[in-house]
């Protein structure tokens, strides 16, 4: 019996990504469906089905914790739905998957990543690699456009840190990433400073090469006024993805605060504790709120 089990375990691993039957189960070992099942249960405790589905999630959980998406994990072990997938997970582990991804979330953005001393090349071919598992060759081409584009726009300039200006878009960037943002919402990140008061480049040149509502976006991202008492009004009357990339704006320049002045530590330090911190929670991003009041209450 253990090698009838031994047998069955090893083919349910190699199609674990695919519809596994007891029927289909029964054929590869040669025995009858009804057999098979009440050998595999006396020698486990468990039915097949629950064996099976048992194996699925726990590999998808490993998946989330690799940084995949869950939507993409729900498809890729068999779940026709999101929401079909998250009942069975509960229904296993006693809470959501979204959780897993906040884990891994919160420890990608409590790294080092973005902060300082990073090369600006290992940035650039640490986020064209992570895209590369989610987007083709021929989608990656605007990304490397916004790459050379931004990269032309920050020349020469240099952060307080004394590192080539380019570190943060990318660190900007790479943020949007692993927060599972929509690959526009990550090429604004790249793109949001192109057309600032210290770029290279002007608003004909990004218009020219991204057309009118990047740079639009791009402004709106720049301009944006926010006070304690206009934060719901900015999320009802600007795009999330303007928010979110100010957001991320201010989380790279956090991590990065300790090569200005103590007072402005304290003054940036405490706007973001002021306007920021409420600006995460009305988004619901847990994570970025964490990180921000992390970093806020260091330097105060």
């Amino acid at each position: 019996m253990n090698k009838l089990i031994l047998e069955s375990t090893k083919i349910i691993e190699n199609n674990i990504h695919n519809k596994i039957t007891i029927d289909f189960l029964a054929e590869q070992l040669g025995y009858s469906k009804f057999h098979f099942s009440r050998l595999f249960k006396e020698a486990t405790g468990l039915t097949v089905h629950n064996y099976i589905n048992n194996r699925k999630l726990i590999c998808s959980a490993k998946d989330i914790l690799s940084g995949k998406r869950i939507i993409d994990v729900a498809m890729n072990f068999g779940y026709d739905t999101h929401s079909g997938y998250t009942k069975a997970f509960i229904k296993k582990f006693g809470f959501p998957p979204n959780m897993l991804h906040a884990m891994r979330l919160i420890k990608e953005l409590f790294s080092e990543i973005g902060g300082i001393n990073m090369n600006y090349i290992e940035l650039y071919t640490q986020l064209k690699t992570d895209l590369l598992k989610l987007y083709s060759l021929q989608e990656l081409k605007l990304f490397e456009k916004a790459y050379a584009f931004a990269l032309k726009a920050h020349d020469n300039q240099k952060r307080y840190s004394g590192e080539p200006y380019i570190v943060h878009p990318l660190s900007v960037a790479i943020i949007l990433e692993k927060m599972d943002m929509p690959f526009s919402t990550i090429i604004l990140g790249l793109l949001h400073e192109t057309s600032s008061i210290n770029s290279n480049l002007n608003k004909d040149d990004v218009i020219n090469e991204f057309g009118n509502e990047y740079y639009e976006n791009i402004q709106s991202i720049d301009k944006l006024n926010l006070k304690t008492d206009n934060i719901n009004q900015l999320i009802n009357e600007l795009s999330h993805d303007i928010i979110i990339v100010k957001l991320a704006d201010r989380l790279h320049n956090m991590k990065t605060l300790k090569h200005l002045s103590q007072t402005r530590w304290q003054e940036k330090a405490t706007e973001t504790m002021k306007l920021f911190l409420p600006l995460a929670n009305a988004m619901e991003i847990e994570e970025l709120k964490m990180e921000l009041e992390h970093l806020s209450l260091e330097y105060l």
